[in-house]
């Protein structure tokens, strides 16, 4: 199956904007647990 270059990139930034969503959830729940952590 053929993809056209610009939707290929689009493809490519939407996978790395998710990853990036990713990242930015996981350091949330660091710094919640960080500070939970510092209120006990």
């Amino acid at each position: 199956m053929a993809v056209s270059a610009p939707l290929w990139q689009f493809i490519m930034l939407e996978r790395e904007r998710e990853r990036e969503r990713e990242r930015e959830r996981e350091r949330e729940r660091e710094r919640e647990r960080e500070l939970r952590l510092g209120l006990e």
